[in-house]
């Protein structure tokens, strides 16, 4: 995800630095975990959870919000990470390896402690991808698109 991130960084003229997230910044957490679940299920059928703090519990957590919001058949659920924290940065390296997928990068959309942007993650649930249905604007949006339908293509063993 690092290489999709530093792409929009490129693309969209955001002067970003971003710094290695090793796992060992989730390892070495301190505290519980905080973070919000909203779920959308009327208009949207999905599910968004913020991660406020991340702590020793976070994956523990977010598996298990997860698993019922899977069970209740909630079709894609999204996962937003403050990006200028190591350890939820290296939470969303975990989650890449359970089934979620890039998202987006949102500028400045974090109001927390850390201010700065948000990492959005998206777990599809029981629905299927097809990026032959999805219009890319640009040659950049184009290779986007191209990298997330490789990244589902890698998590559904394909």
């Amino acid at each position: 995800e690092g290489a999709l991130i530093e792409r929009i960084h490129v693309q969209t003229g955001l002067r970003r630095q971003l710094q290695p997230a090793p796992v060992a910044a989730l390892q070495e957490c301190q505290g519980a975990s905080a973070l919000t679940l909203r779920v959308r299920s009327e208009l949207f059928n999905d599910a968004v959870i913020t991660v406020h703090r991340t702590g020793k519990d976070a994956q523990a957590l977010v598996t298990h919000h997860l698993q019922q919001l899977c069970e209740k058949k909630v079709d894609v659920v999204y996962m937003d990470l403050p990006m200028a924290s190591p350890a939820a940065m290296a939470l969303a390296g975990v989650l890449a390896g359970k089934g979620f997928l890039f998202a987006g990068v949102l500028p400045e959309q974090w109001e927390g402690e850390e201010a700065g942007d948000v990492l959005r993650l998206q777990y599809l649930n029981h629905i299927a991808f097809d990026a032959s249905r999805v219009y890319a604007h640009s040659p950049h949006a184009q290779g986007l698109l191209q990298a997330i339908a490789q990244q589902y293509q890698a998590a559904r063993g394909q």
